[in-house]
């Protein structure tokens, strides 16, 4: 579909898995991110520091250890492992869009503030600096932003006439698209074919203690490896995403690589069949 076509058919697989794993919907989720990137982008940058689709600003905190011009560069679907690990805390909590947004907006509050006139930030008052600096999320200058005008930011970003950034088509359109490439997708995350761009698909440089290497992903489970000094020598495995890490399997040896998997810094175990046990680092370039 032409308006998202920035937005990957796995995207929307993920999201949905996602957002079962966290307990929310997932266009709820999707509302937050609209109004957070103005689009669902994820190159979205804010120049008070927040990043990518859901406007993060601490990315280190999210397991992020590059720089954040290297996170803006990544596309949404590589985004959504540090966006769970963002919002994964607050598990069970995310019951509506406004309660999402408000784990962006003002986390400390999720415990307190829990009905839709619930005040989160007044002026002179509680949280009086969030307010000051958000003034836009209380258009009815009340002096004081509640929940439900959360909602209504949310509801405003996804129904607003602006042409989208890209030049195609106002953000209302854009977000009629989201919402049925979401219905389409398939929900089953954890398909070779749905995981592969987000997790680890393409070429990777691997360095362990027997040397470097350059490993090759492929969406129908299996993987390459050559050794990057004498490339006559490669060999074929398997991959497979394993609870919480992908497993690679070779001829002689196994190799776990945690997630979310960092293109940037990943790290990971390998297990010979000998009984050797060594670690490895790995790392990847970022195409646009």
């Amino acid at each position: 579909m032409a308006l998202t076509d920035d937005l990957s058919d796995g995207f929307f697989v993920e999201v949905k898995a996602m957002c079962a794993r966290l307990g929310c919907d997932p266009l709820d989720a999707l509302k937050v991110w609209f109004s957070e990137s103005i689009g669902v982008f994820a190159d979205a940058k804010n120049p008070a520091g927040a990043y990518g689709i859901n406007q993060i600003t601490d990315l280190k905190n999210v397991g992020f250890t590059g720089e954040p011009k290297d996170y803006i560069a990544l596309t949404a679907e590589e985004q959504l492992p540090y966006v769970e690990k963002y919002y994964k805390p607050y598990k069970g909590k995310l019951t509506s869009a406004a309660r999402l947004y408000q784990v962006n907006f003002l986390p400390i509050t999720i415990d307190k503030v829990t009905k839709p006139g619930d005040i989160l930030a007044q002026r002179g008052g509680v949280f009086s600096n969030f307010y000051e600096g958000n003034k836009p999320l209380d258009p009815d200058k009340k002096g004081y932003i509640t929940l439900d005008d959360l909602r209504r930011t949310l509801e405003a970003a996804i129904t607003n006439t602006w042409k989208v950034k890209t030049g195609k088509g106002t953000m209302a359109e854009r977000w009629k698209e989201i919402v049925t490439r979401l219905g389409a997708a398939s929900a089953t995350a954890t398909t070779s074919a749905a995981v592969t761009g987000m997790l680890v698909g393409g070429a990777w440089e691997v360095t362990t203690q027997e040397g470097i290497w350059r490993y090759q992903f492929w969406g129908d489970g299996s993987v390459t490896w050559t050794d990057t000094e004498d490339p006559s020598a490669r060999g074929t495995g398997s991959w497979t995403v394993e609870g919480q890490n992908v497993k690679l399997t070779w001829s002689l040896s196994e190799e776990l690589w945690p997630m979310p998997v960092n293109p940037f810094n990943q790290r990971g175990e390998v297990q010979r069949k000998n009984g050797l046990k060594f670690s490895l680092s790995a790392k990847r370039p970022i195409t646009k």
